[in-house]
């Protein structure tokens, strides 16, 4: 009897049990399997996130701002010690070296003396360039007046004779400092224009053909290391007898300089290699390091 007493109270504790297991069981499977998802979603959004961002961390990295994309990504926790290491290198040491340089600059500057004075430092290099843009200002506003009043001048003479000859004059000031910069900046990217239209189809005919690279191979390494100092008066005689106009859309001394430019790059804008068959053709830099002898790229 208690044998049977004593079983019956087990089957009814494990009957008992089992329902609640079960029922637990139930109640834990939806959590489980509904768990994931949101950690699947969110890691799907993440990577799609870094994904969108790359390319605008290719352009950074393009156009010399390096730093910001690990600053980015540390902000958003990614690796943080290898991002500090990348901002450090990127952002850090060369803050490190301009602020070496400076020093030294004004340590150095205060001990020179020359026949027209003292070499200036970096606090005098800075006053001098504050200046200059003063200076800058200023003769924007004096252009700006001479305008302002060739328009009201003719104006007036529209109003006595609507049929009068109008003339519009440039301003003729001086250029400025700042004037000076865009006008070499300007000269410098034609030149670099020119170069590239010129050099470009020529070395991919150098790469095609065995022929013309041999034919032109010799005048390319004879012209490349010319100076553009030695190209600066055979381009002014050149221009100056050729590039003659009442009217000139550009100013000799910009054409000159940008084909002085033009000139000095000339054949230093890609390397073409030739690898395999005669129409399998590699473009590398001019670096001696990006190709090895077999014309393949180096890692």
């Amino acid at each position: 009897m208690k044998s049977n007493a004593v079983s019956d109270v087990a089957s009814t504790k494990s009957n008992s049990v089992l329902p609640l297991r079960e029922t637990d069981r139930e109640r834990s499977t939806p959590a489980a399997t509904q768990s994931p998802a949101p950690a699947v979603q969110a890691g799907s959004s993440e990577r799609a996130q870094k994904r969108s961002l790359e390319p605008l961390f290719n352009v950074l990295n393009t156009v010399g701002l390096s730093f910001i994309p690990p600053l980015v990504r540390l902000c958003r926790g990614e690796s943080p010690r290898t991002q500090l290491r990348i901002v450090w290198r990127t952002l850090g040491v060369p803050l490190l070296a301009i602020a070496v340089f400076l020093f030294g600059w004004s340590r150095l500057s205060a001990n020179i003396e020359t026949s027209l004075g003292k070499i200036p430092g970096p606090t005098g290099a800075w006053a001098a360039a504050q200046t200059l843009w003063v200076d800058h200002k200023i003769e924007r506003e004096k252009a700006q007046a001479f305008y302002v009043r060739q328009e009201k001048r003719n104006a007036e003479k529209l109003a006595e004779d609507p049929h009068a000859e109008i003339v519009v004059r440039k301003y003729t000031g001086k250029p400025t400092y700042i004037d000076q910069i865009l006008t070499s900046l300007k000269t410098v990217f034609l030149g670099f224009l020119i170069a590239t239209s010129v050099a470009v189809p020529l070395g991919i005919l150098c790469g095609l053909s065995a022929t013309f690279n041999a034919a032109l191979n010799p005048l390319i390494q004879v012209f490349k290391p010319v100076s553009p100092l030695a190209w600066l008066p055979i381009v002014t005689m050149v221009v100056s007898a050729l590039y003659v106009t009442s009217d000139p859309m550009f100013p000799k001394s910009f054409l000159i300089s940008s084909i002085t430019v033009a000139l000095s790059r000339f054949g230093r804008r890609s390397s073409i290699r030739r690898s395999g068959s005669p129409r399998s053709i590699r473009i590398c830099s001019t670096s001696p390091k990006c190709c090895n002898s077999s014309g393949r790229r180096n890692s």
